[in-house]
């Protein structure tokens, strides 16, 4: 049964899985994704706003605005990726798409640059809330104390979330 919104997953060829994990390769920079070419199934599934892609049935990556980010429920690599961690407070507004706004952030785990990928966890349980893009580095954003700091790409209950479920 197809979820409302979004097309069934089609199957890749090789060439394309190659490009794929190319290009996953190529956003995490350094980072291990775990993925082979030698791997089981790749399929995607494109909802409205992002694209999935499900490795042997498991959600771990999306596109989403021309970036590939791993998937919230893909802890291997989110696990490997720095960290803000933000207050009570900002989840809800970090959980409808809003970017991280300084004054939320409680801490930084980390170093990271302008433009990399981060996951925002929340502090109590230090669950993965959002994907995102920093837009200061790790340093400038322990010092900051205004201002947005982390572009939000994918975060829980968007359209991928909901694909991933």
């Amino acid at each position: 049964m197809v979820k409302s919104g979004t097309s069934r997953r089609l199957a890749v060829n090789k060439k394309t899985v190659k490009q794929i994990l190319e290009r996953i390769a190529e956003a995490l920079g350094g980072i291990q994704h775990g993925l082979s070419g030698k791997m089981g199934r790749l399929e995607v599934a494109r909802t409205r706003k992002s694209t999935v892609f499900f490795f042997d049935g498991k959600p771990l990556f999306i596109e989403r605005r021309s970036r590939i980010v791993p998937s919230l429920i893909n802890e291997g690599v989110l696990s490997q990726l720095p960290a803000i961690v933000v207050d009570q407070g900002a989840v809800p507004f970090v959980c409808n798409g809003a970017d991280v706004m300084a004054p939320g952030v409680r801490r930084v785990e980390g170093k990271f640059l302008m433009g990399q990928l981060v996951v925002v966890r929340e502090e109590r349980f230090h669950r993965a809330l959002a994907v995102g893009s920093a837009l200061a580095g790790s340093d400038e954003m322990r010092t900051r104390s205004e201002g947005k700091v982390a572009e939000n790409i994918h975060f829980v209950g968007d359209d991928a979330w909901q694909e991933c479920l």
